[in-house]
């Protein structure tokens, strides 16, 4: 084994955070679900900095491409803190359909190197 062994602080209580695109509908509206409240404020900020927005049709698995939306707007970030409503646009609308009839597939994954622990509501961050 190479490297420096890391041990676990104990004092922390680490806490899972996960998100769901919870629906999209035919007016190309959407919602993105986390599991447990987040710092809004900071969603605000850095929503577009955190996430990669794309879609996949289904010959991905021939051409690899990832496609891109031609608009994609966060039109409220919930007082509940879990839940942002969007709309997305498409450069060929009938895209949209291929997306709700699941043949398509939309993606928003957190940017690799993204720190992202201001999303973390103080009280979560300070658990012992």
């Amino acid at each position: 084994m190479n490297g420096e062994i890391v041990e676990v602080d104990t004092s922390i209580t680490y806490l899972d955070i996960n998100y769901t695109i919870n629906y999209i509908d035919e007016k190309s509206t959407g919602s993105l679900y986390f599991t447990s409240p987040i710092n809004m404020t900071f969603m605000e900020e850095n929503f577009f900095e955190m996430f990669k927005i794309f879609w996949r049709d289904t010959t991905y698995r021939e051409n690899k491409l990832n496609h891109t939306l031609l608009n994609f707007v966060v039109d409220k970030y919930d007082l509940d803190q879990q839940t942002i409503n969007f709309t997305m646009t498409f450069d060929e609308p009938y895209r949209l359909g291929l997306l709700i009839k699941k043949s398509d597939k939309i993606y928003i994954e957190v940017k690799d190197g993204f720190d992202y622990s201001g999303m973390y509501l103080e009280e979560q961050t300070n658990r012992t």
